[in-house]
């Protein structure tokens, strides 16, 4: 471990290129966009995009503290924002670095592995 001390890497004060600031525009307020739920809730029907099975996976109510209703307004829910839900990592999509960034990111990435501070990992996070 001492290898790695003699390699440590310090943070240097600097401002962000104006060339690689992302900049984020809501163009419309999103409370006004979220879709109309309805009082009347209708039963699960599976989708392309959210199966029955899935429903499942989810474990939706398995100690019985909902009631029918509140676990069909749930799925309801799952069912209108499924744009947004993902159950296979073929569907996720990563947050892109900024195209200026990519080159220093990947050295921090390639010193952190020769410091021993990031270790190969099979988990999500």
């Amino acid at each position: 471990m001492s290898h790695s001390l003699n390699k440590k890497v310090h943070p240097v004060s600097t401002a962000f290129p104006q060339k690689c600031q992302v900049t984020c525009q809501i163009s419309e307020d999103p409370i006004l966009v979220l879709p109309f739920l309805t009082t009347n809730h209708p039963d699960f029907i599976p989708s392309e995009k959210i199966s029955e099975d899935q429903i499942k996976e989810l474990n939706i109510n398995l100690d019985g503290s909902l009631s029918n209703e509140e676990e069909k307004v749930f799925k309801h829910v799952m069912k209108l924002n499924k744009a947004t839900i993902t159950f296979e990592d073929k569907e996720y999509k990563n947050i892109p670095i900024p195209p200026g960034l990519i080159e220093k990111v990947i050295e921090v990435l390639k010193l952190k592995i020769e410091a021993e501070v990031y270790e190969p990992s099979q988990s999500s996070y």
